[in-house]
């Protein structure tokens, strides 16, 4: 397996529909990696991290698609997410979690 390439978790540099999200990647901190591998400590699952993914996270809160949870690292996915998820993307409700 090359450096940097998991097979398990494969990911799309720039999925159909993300233009439309407007996720300014010119604008991404260069402190801090754009793309990093990594596993949710308590779902055990893969997510975008570094940089991309804080920018994503904030724009999805901006469009009220996500909402904070009683705890800090909890959020939820809004009716509007579910449905912007679907128009922009594809996602049916029932892909997601």
């Amino acid at each position: 397996m090359r450096r940097g390439r998991r097979a398990d978790c494969p990911h799309a540099a720039r999925p159909p529909g993300a233009g439309r999200l407007r996720v300014e990647t010119d604008r991404l901190p260069r402190r801090r990696a754009s793309v990093r591998y990594c596993v949710d400590w308590a779902e055990q699952r893969h997510h975008l991290a570094g940089a991309l993914g804080a920018a994503l996270t904030a724009r999805l809160f901006d469009l009220e698609w996500l909402r904070h949870g009683k705890y800090r690292r909890v959020v939820h996915l809004t009716d509007a997410g579910r449905e912007g998820l679907a128009t922009t993307f594809g996602v049916r409700s029932g892909q997601v979690e």
